[in-house]
């Protein structure tokens, strides 16, 4: 494929991801999907629907003298807008299954291809799935055959989510997404091998959605790949720290955070919307508790047997726990040590049982 067929390619990928899609469509299984299609209003228009690597062309809906019916194996799941929108023949197809992958026709009444509207190529998504706990980094993959004489400018990368870029790589040059700057990155070098896997660095809850992947070069056509993002809170922490050192608890984000207490007979924020403005502290951190590190770290100094209980690390506004941290505090006499071993766990499992009482 010569420069000029590639950079027609490229204008119509780039018209493709603008706002007004009318050749492709892309949806994952189950999910609605808009095929458009505008002609003359007060017409019979017709739609129709071709698999890949099958001849025959099948009947999706027709829409004649304002009556709408649903061809066979569409009944239940098409609908049309053009009573609300005369002149709009557009279909909503809603759930998409597997098999609805193929080429869609919207033609005026009449033989087949003669009066033809729009043309559109729906891809079918079964996407994979990825976790991670909040605050880590994540790669989300995405494959293609890249041609070896390729050149990091002939490559054409999109990444979105829920349908919004997240990152995009043309004509060699990069932009993201709102909320993605300096935290998206895919590697120009292993794209280059076909590797187009989108890193994002220290997740939040709001990452978590449905990702697509697009791409091109002077040897492929665009094609998509398609990773759903799940973003979890971390795992139990059981620490166990000497009386008179201090207790350090990672934070994940630089977003407004709160840290809680719940230790004998007490269940007190120590640190509310870390990051929002001046720091407040409970008064179980006294003097002791601080943020360190451009505010990365949560401090506890001089641990004592009253600083025995669970540490819970929540996100402000979405109340979504992020991580429980059960302590324990020994160097203590014995019969103290005895009953800081017991007292965490009490305390955690009626922290648990809270949690999830808030989640229900």
């Amino acid at each position: 494929m010569g420069f000029a067929h590639f950079y027609v390619l490229v204008g119509l990928l780039l018209a493709l991801l603008s706002a007004s899609p009318s050749a492709s469509e892309s949806v994952s299984v189950g999910h609605p999907v808009n095929l458009p299609c505008s002609g003359e209003s007060d017409r019979d228009v017709e739609w129709y629907f071709k698999q890949h690597m099958h001849s025959d062309w099948l009947l999706v809906a027709e829409l004649h003298t304002g009556r709408f019916s649903p061809g066979p194996g569409f009944q239940g799941r098409v609908e049309s807008i053009y009573e609300e929108q005369p002149g709009n023949y557009s279909l909503v197809l809603s759930p998409a299954v597997y098999n609805d992958q193929g080429s869609y026709e919207c033609q005026y009444k009449g033989p087949l291809h003669r009066n033809a509207l729009n043309d559109v190529k729906l891809v079918i998504f079964n996407p994979g799935s990825v976790s991670i706990a909040v605050g880590m980094s994540v790669s989300l993959p995405c494959y293609g055959g890249i041609s070896k004489q390729a050149r990091a400018v002939d490559l054409v990368i999109l990444w979105k989510r829920d349908g919004k870029k997240v990152f995009q790589l043309y004509n060699n040059t990069i932009t993201y997404g709102p909320g993605f700057e300096g935290r998206a990155s895919v590697s120009p070098e292993q794209a280059l091998r076909g590797n187009m896997s989108l890193t994002i660095k220290q997740t939040w809850f709001s990452d978590q959605g449905h990702y697509q992947c697009l791409y091109s070069s002077p040897e492929e056509r665009w094609a998509p790949d398609s990773v759903r993002l799940h973003v979890t809170g971390h795992p139990l922490q059981i620490r166990t720290v000497k009386a008179g050192e201090e207790l350090s608890i990672q934070l994940p984000t630089t977003d407004p955070l709160r840290v809680t207490f719940t230790g004998p007979g007490l269940d007190e924020v120590l640190m509310a919307d870390a990051h929002k403005g001046p720091v407040a502290y409970g008064e179980h951190c006294g003097q002791r508790c601080e943020l360190l590190g451009q505010e990365k770290t949560f401090l506890l100094r001089r641990v004592t047997l009253e600083d025995a209980g669970v540490y819970t690390v929540t996100d402000s506004e979405t109340s979504r726990i992020i991580s429980n941290i059960s302590l324990q505090i020994s160097g203590l006499p014995p019969s103290a040590g005895e009953t800081t071993g017991v007292v965490p766990w009490i305390l955690l499992f009626f922290s648990i049982l809270g949690n999830i009482g808030l989640a229900v």
